[in-house]
């Protein structure tokens, strides 16, 4: 008997609230209903008696289709009924191995109902139990667990909760994290709410985590609006009170005094309009309210049938507030990419992932079918034939080109043994079949061959071929890493498909010889050409990289492009003979203390003095007869007229103290070693290092740093111009900014959120404070970095996933100084190098009052001396005691300089040939050597600026005066200074629209 033939005789019905089954059968299963009136007796959640009234009925259904009542019930039987519900196939199941991405089931039913339902029958047993204690209960009790009971809920959202046991008869269920919303969902979904009353219940979901029958059960005495609580009927019956965000209060007065219709209701939200106007606000008008808000995020990205479950989940999550994800353990990563932080506008959809585990170094992004091998003996005309078909092609010329060949070379691979001349001079009716030949894995033509032939329409024919799997999984490899469509499709015709067809292996097979191989041909090409094609390799580093996230066994960075070692001897060309050997040995033994970056630039010093020695007395072999009259001081004297080899400007005067310092260290160090060829007495001391200027670090003024920032908050080039920004909001170098790991970010509870900076110039790792605009910064770029298996790390060659990722490659230092310079140049500003950004965080730092420790712990510094250089921009206490001395000091001395009278100009201010500036209260010249102030107008562009309307009038003569100055600008040519008063205009316009709106 199924299903469907004995519903009709069990059914769930409800009268005045009270749930029970129904039908001709219904005598059989009395105890159910005695069940369901107890459950309502007990003040059980009506919604949980229904829940049980339709899984008790599902229970029952099932009984009667073996033809079982409930005293013949076994714990065998409710393992068979558990089985069932596993097994049971629901509507729109397809079964086998077609599997729902969102459950990860093929067949039935979720674990929650499953579990759900095995509850309801361990509660009918149980229930029977008590009633008659020698009927056997046959549902197993299993150890304690975590279960809730009635009335044990307490806390702020009501999560606490006592353990109980629990019956053995459960399936697991997966403890998936909360779902909550991030700010554009929630700005998308409130901005879409069409009523106070509307937006007041989605605020007390959102800032103070009510579920949604919470809400409903609100009555209007439980808000206390003048103290901020709300007071709370939770689950159980629970009570609690809640803080009441005085924004959300606002809303609720709001609703009360405007919208709320007048009715003896006591609940506080009421239907608004209908034929139910009045009466409380139930559940489907909830849902109704969010389902239909005309919010297109919200509705693209979040299902209608939960929504204020998933507001309380922002509210709740981690138990801190919006977006919380603080451990219960102490500091663990931070998920990156699904908080409620503010993210940026225009992002991209989060991403679900927070840890670099997620990627299998070796795994494959995408499975690949099998490569079927040429069939031996096959009737390759024929093949070709229906090939042609397939593609709606083919003519009689075609065909007898087709036959012409396969006459010619009975085997085809014969083809690739004539000259290349001979091969490209086939005509184009003989082609196709060529094309078939090499798509089929028939022919390998060579890659002379391939580089020579313009393969027009390849990926379209590539995808009727055996190949055409392949290609497929590297162009959605290619799209995974965020390569655009023109991009793939070129590096897949220009370098993937050519190396398929020449090396005969699959996708996932290839390695660097192939490409190695691929790039001597092209190689030879150029030079039978006498020019590049920078685009094919462009194309083969690029497919390097796909066929990297691939899980094919190639390295993540071409062979060539790993600088080669230079030994030390090679750095040493030009030197004698004798100090050559020397200078080797002394190298060689730095290497035991220091990196090889390290030696690398000590070398390179050290060959300066070799090779100058050469110069100036080449018969000296040994340092035993330096000396430092005749070698010594010369030297000294060239170091300081020494230019730059590629600029040809003096060398910096580190560079100076540099090459004279690495003499005196070797020279001491072979004294201290004993060595023979050791000088007899010290040569250089410390005083023949020339002094280093100690200019203040090059920050960016506020007005220049306010500019750039809104240049690369416009910049289309998002990944490297955030990159930039998280320098500037965190102070790191830029080596550190490239090092950063995904899992950078740990949240340390009570503490917030923190930067783990990696090892960086001084060895040292640091740990810098992040706030909610720095954070929602680096989930930007986690949304916008290119994804794939971990990459080398540069030192330590251990597998790292890194933050900045760009098309499954390391961003650049080169990459992010370019886009940082043309940032510079939309903001009208001078050359800007990364370190400056650096400079900037810490004098803000430094002008906020931040002490030396703090300072130097953000900074990385291990000395006081190198953080003391941003104490000294401004000095405070300096400062005031020299306002204190002066005045004390012009009491003394009395008027002994004259007062100061302001220039009087010959001409209008306005077309004056000065810098000008118009002020709210006045105007600012200034001439052309000074340049633009630093901090012209800045109070204007400063977001604490406020208007209204009685400033109409000054808002209005500024911006006339502010036009004459444009037009004065572009009539001398100044563009920058055009540029600055048009940003001024900008602003005014939205001054005075807003005090004129107000």
């Amino acid at each position: 008997m199924t299903e469907g033939a004995i519903e009709p005789e069990l059914k769930a019905v409800t009268h005045e609230g009270l749930w029970a089954i129904a039908g001709p059968a219904v005598t059989r299963f009395s105890l159910v209903n005695e069940y369901l009136s107890y459950l309502a007796d007990r003040r059980y959640s009506p919604r949980t008696v229904r829940a049980y009234a339709f899984d008790l009925l599902h229970f029952c259904r099932w009984l009667m289709t073996y033809g079982t009542d409930l005293n013949a019930v076994t714990t065998d039987t409710l393992l068979r009924f558990l089985a069932g519900c596993r097994e049971a196939a629901l509507p729109g199941q397809h079964g086998g191995n077609v599997v729902n991405l969102r459950s990860g089931r093929s067949v039935g039913y979720a674990p929650t109902t499953v579990n759900r339902r095995m509850a309801a029958v361990s509660g009918l047993f149980t229930f029977r139990a008590m009633r008659d204690p020698s009927a056997p209960n046959p549902v197993p009790r299993g150890a304690a667990a975590r279960r809730t009971a009635t009335g044990a809920r307490s806390g702020m959202l009501g999560h606490l909760a006592k353990p109980r046991s629990r019956s053995q008869l459960r399936v697991r269920e997966p403890r998936r994290l909360p779902r909550g919303l991030d700010r554009n969902e929630t700005q998308a979904l409130l901005s879409s709410l069409r009523s106070d009353r509307d937006r007041a219940m989605a605020g007390l979901m959102l800032f103070s985590g009510l579920r949604s029958a919470e809400v409903l059960g609100l009555d209007v005495t439980d808000v206390d609006i003048g103290r901020g609580w709300v007071r709370v009927i939770g689950k159980g019956d629970k009570e609690r009170r809640v803080p009441l965000d005085p924004d959300v209060a606002g809303l609720v007065q709001a609703y009360l005094l405007a919208e709320r219709p007048a009715t003896d209701e006591r609940k506080l939200f009421v239907v608004a309009k209908g034929p139910h106007r009045g009466q409380p606000l139930s559940a489907e008008g909830l849902r109704r309210v969010f389902s239909l808000s005309p919010g297109e995020g919200w509705r693209r990205r979040r299902p209608p049938a939960r929504p204020a479950s998933q507001f309380r989940d922002s509210a709740g999550r981690g138990g801190r507030g919006l977006g919380c994800h603080a451990g219960a353990h102490g500091p663990r990563p931070r998920g990156l990419g699904r908080r409620l932080h503010p993210p940026f506008s225009g992002a991209r959809s989060p991403l679900l992932r927070r840890s670099p585990c997620s990627s299998t170094p070796g795994r494959p992004l995408m499975s690949v079918a099998p490569w079927p091998n040429p069939e031996d003996g096959a009737d390759l005309y024929d093949t070709f034939v229906d090939w042609l078909a397939q593609r709606e092609v083919g003519s009689p010329t075609l065909f007898t080109g087709a036959r012409s060949l396969l006459r010619r070379f009975p085997d085809p691979q014969g083809f690739a043994a004539l000259p290349l001349g001979s091969r490209l001079a086939e005509r184009a009716h003989v082609r196709p079949m060529i094309t078939f030949l090499m798509l089929h894995g028939y022919l390998h033509p060579g890659y002379d061959y391939l580089l020579e032939r313009k393969l027009k329409g390849i990926l379209k024919e590539a995808a009727m071929s055996p190949m055409g799997a392949d290609v497929a999984a590297f162009l959605g490899a290619a799209e995974h890493l965020g390569f655009a469509i023109r991009s793939r499709e070129a590096m897949a015709s220009q370098a993937a498909v050519r190396i398929l067809i020449e090396s005969g292996r699959r996708l996932d097979q290839l390695g660097d010889d192939d490409l190695v191989a691929f790039e001597v041909a092209l190689s030879e090409r150029e030079l039978r050409h006498g020019r590049d094609y920078k685009h094919y390799r462009i194309a083969i580093n690029a497919t390097r990289a796909v066929l990297y996230h691939l899980g094919a066994p190639v390295t993540q960075v071409p062979p060539r492009s790993v600088p080669e070692r230079w030994s030390w001897d090679r750095h040493m060309e030009g030197v004698n003979e004798g100090l050559r050997r020397s200078m080797v040995a002394y190298l060689e033994r730095l290497l035991a203390t220091l990196t090889r970056s390290r030696v690398t630039g000590t070398a390179c010093e050290l060959a300066h003095f070799g090779r100058f020695l050469a110069l100036i007395d080449p018969g000296l072999d040994t340092f035993a007869n330096l000396d430092r009259r005749r070698h010594i001081e010369p030297y000294l004297s060239a170091v300081a007229t020494a230019l730059h080899h590629r600029s040809g400007e003096p060398i910096a005067i580190s560079t100076q103290r540099s090459r004279i310092q690495v003499v005196g260290r070797m020279l001491d160090a072979m004294t201290e070693w004993g060595w023979e060829e050791a000088p007899t007495r010290r040569l250089v001391f410390e005083r023949d290092s020339p002094r280093l200027p100690r200019p203040l670090p090059r920050y960016l003024p506020p007005d220049t740093d306010r500019r750039l920032v809104e240049a690369l908050e416009a910049s289309p080039n998002r990944l490297r111009a955030d990159a930039l920004l998280l320098a500037r909001a965190t102070g790191v170098r830029i080596g550190e900014l490239l090092d950063l790991e995904l899992d950078a970010v740990h949240e340390v509870l009570g503490q917030g959120a923190w930067l783990k900076v990696p090892l960086g110039k001084l060895a040292t790792e640091r740990m810098v404070p992040l706030d909610d605009d720095t954070v929602a910064l680096i989930d930007r770029i986690v949304e916008y970095r290119s994804p794939g298996r971990p990459l080398r790390h540069p030192k330590s060659g251990r597998l790292v996933e890194f933050l900045l990722t760009h098309h499954g490659r390391r961003i650049s230092a080169g990459a992010l100084r370019f886009e940082l310079q043309r940032a510079a140049e939309d903001a009208g500003i001078g050359a800007v190098v990364p370190h400056q950004l650096r400079h900037t965080f810490a004098t803000a730092l430094v002008n906020a009052g931040c002490s030396l420790q703090s300072l130097m712990a953000m900074l990385g510094h291990v000395s006081a001396e190198m953080s003391l250089r941003y104490g000294r921009l401004f000095d405070a206490t300096v400062r005031a005691d020299y306002e204190k001395a002066l005045t004390l000091a012009k009491g003394r001395l009395g008027p002994v300089l004259p007062e100061r009278t302001p220039v009087a100009l010959n001409t209008d201010w306005q077309s004056a040939p000065l810098i000008k500036a118009r002020l709210g209260g006045g105007y600012c010249v200034r001439t052309l050597a000074q340049g633009t102030c630093a901090y012209t107008n800045i109070c204007e562009h400063c977001p604490n600026f406020r208007s209204d309307a009685t400033f109409l009038p000054t808002l209005l003569t500024q911006r006339v005066d502010t036009e004459a100055l444009v037009a004065d600008a572009e009539a001398r040519g100044w563009g920058e200074e055009a540029a600055r008063h048009r940003r001024l205009i900008e602003r005014l316009d939205r001054l005075i629209s807003d005090a004129q709106s107000a």
